[in-house]
């Protein structure tokens, strides 16, 4: 009930959150030392100040925990300034038994982009039998908000695809797939499409990612043997045979 209240501190603020353990019947006291302790954050220091508020064996425990994870990482030289003991951080879910975690960026403000932390009896649960564990989930939504705000993805392809095999009717997907299949054994990174859009529609769609050519696969070009390959910068049109597209291709990688 404790974890609830200190959960809801950035949306509701200290007195919110002292009036949340009120009603929770939390007495005075204890709610005062609480707050003095959520108040705490900083380095390894901080340990021996939390500390003097702890008088139980399990918030020892949980100390000596907190001690030996940042040996930890002093020994993988992770730097001080990549790491905060904040005694205010709560996970919302109650599975967790031990240390808890989330990764932050100082710039753009837009709160955690992971979270996670230990939970020993969370797979016992469904596999009956208990299996330390620890994991994170991890928003890639807020991480590519993040890259995008920092300038990190321009420059980037849309794409690193070097060839789109389109069909000129959706029952020649499978021949597609062959060709796509030949190219790609060859280390050229090849799509097909599997939406079952016209060939007009596929041809838009190379073109608007940057896709730069496109096989053209119809009833005649498998019949003869030879592909009409266009190139999508160029907006020009070749005929490839279908034993030489590995070659054709070979000299764009």
């Amino acid at each position: 009930e404790a974890f609830r209240a200190i959960d809801k501190l950035d949306k509701i603020g200290e007195e919110g959150v002292k009036d949340e353990l009120a009603k929770r019947g939390i007495k005075k006291k204890s709610i005062e030392k609480i707050m003095e302790i959520i108040k705490m954050r900083g380095k390894c220091e901080v340990l021996d100040e939390v500390e003097k508020f702890i008088k139980d064996k399990v918030g020892k425990s949980g100390i000596d925990e907190l001690r030996e994870l940042l040996s930890y990482l002093d020994t993988f030289n992770v730097k001080e300034r990549f790491f905060t003991i904040d005694f205010s951080l709560v996970r919302g879910l109650d599975y967790y038994t031990g240390p808890i975690y989330e990764t932050v960026v100082t710039k753009p403000k837009i709160g955690s982009l992971t979270g996670g932390g230990r939970y020993d009896k969370l797979i016992g649960l469904f596999a009956g039998i208990e299996v330390p564990a620890t994991g994170t989930t991890i928003g890639i939504e807020r991480i590519i908000d993040v890259m995008n705000e920092l300038g990190m993805l321009r420059g980037l392809k849309n794409t690193y695809t070097k060839v789109f095999v389109a069909y000129t009717s959706r029952d020649l997907i499978k021949e597609c797939i062959k060709v796509a299949n030949e190219l790609r054994r060859s280390g050229i990174p090849s799509q097909i499409d599997l939406m079952g859009r016209n060939l007009d529609k596929q041809l838009k769609y190379a073109d608007s990612i940057g896709i730069p050519f496109v096989i053209v696969v119809g009833k005649r070009e498998i019949k003869e043997g030879m592909f009409t390959v266009r190139d999508m910068k160029k907006r020009k049109e070749i005929k490839v045979g279908k034993d030489d597209l590995v070659e054709f291709f070979s000299q764009f990688k």
